[in-house]
């Protein structure tokens, strides 16, 4: 964010020093905002693909044991089953919050960006 700051002190100097070098500097400061966003958003889904990929394994595990004549009992499954299931939806969840930010930065960049006419280029 340093660079930003000195960017919005160059702003300042130069140009009329009002309204237009915030909304400059804000907007330049919503650009990194968004950029961080989509970076831990891609993480989290990446993650998220690896953790269902081992739930699937244990899913699959947990229906081969229950087919099995020596295999878990229902309840057993049951109680296994629902674990895996509460491991999905808070995956789902992470991601989505993760999805939810990001769509908040890009939508305050858009506003950002609709207030600012020129991009000045240093």
């Amino acid at each position: 964010m340093r660079g930003i700051d000195e960017l919005q002190q160059s702003i300042r100097r130069g140009g009329d020093g009002g309204e237009g070098g915030e909304d400059v500097t804000s907007f330049f400061k919503s650009v990194v905002q968004v950029t961080r966003a989509e970076q831990q958003l891609v993480s989290a889904h990446r993650e998220s693909i690896d953790e269902s990929e081992q739930l699937l394994a244990q899913e699959k595990m947990l229906l081969d044991d229950l087919s099995e004549a020596d295999g878990c009992s229902v309840d057993e499954y049951a109680v296994a089953l629902e674990r895996v299931l509460f491991e999905k939806v808070a995956l789902c969840k992470r991601v989505q919050a993760k999805l939810n930010a990001l769509k908040k930065q890009l939508a305050d960049e858009e506003a950002l960006s609709a207030r600012v006419k020129q991009v000045p280029i240093y």
